[in-house]
């Protein structure tokens, strides 16, 4: 299994990117590429990115740590995928740190691509 850990200092607080990251049902919000987004009566959420209808589940979720995980399930060529996003105080502001784990390996470039994305649009959100 390959895994890659992507981070940044955004210029906010910790507790402003964890409202944002750490809300499993508005991660739309601050990713651009999610082109429809609902949550289902099992609690996972289905989204719609680059033409493709993924389902991702939550693994845990722990406000103390400001620390998530989820899981795609459905919607994309691995048999393994799980994100951990950690969000730690910085001088700076807030650094987030963004693990994924995948199978098989040809996947991680493009989920860390994706991320890397993300986590430029969380400071856009998070300053707008």
């Amino acid at each position: 299994m390959a895994s890659s850990e992507i981070e940044k200092t955004v210029s906010a607080t910790p507790e402003a990117a964890w409202a944002a990251l750490g809300d499993f049902a508005g991660l739309q919000k601050v990713m651009p590429a999610i082109e429809a987004f609902r949550m289902d009566d099992n609690g996972d959420r289905v989204l719609t990115v680059f033409g493709n209808e993924l389902r991702e589940r939550l693994v845990s979720r722990d406000d103390a740590t400001r620390t998530i995980s989820y899981q795609i399930i459905e919607g994309m060529p691995v048999t393994h995928h799980q994100v951990t996003i950690v969000i730690h105080e910085d001088p700076a502001g807030a650094r987030v740190v963004w693990t994924t784990e995948a199978e098989p390996a040809e996947m991680l470039d493009l989920f860390t691509a994706v991320y890397t994305g993300g986590l430029d649009e969380l400071e856009r959100y998070l300053t707008a």
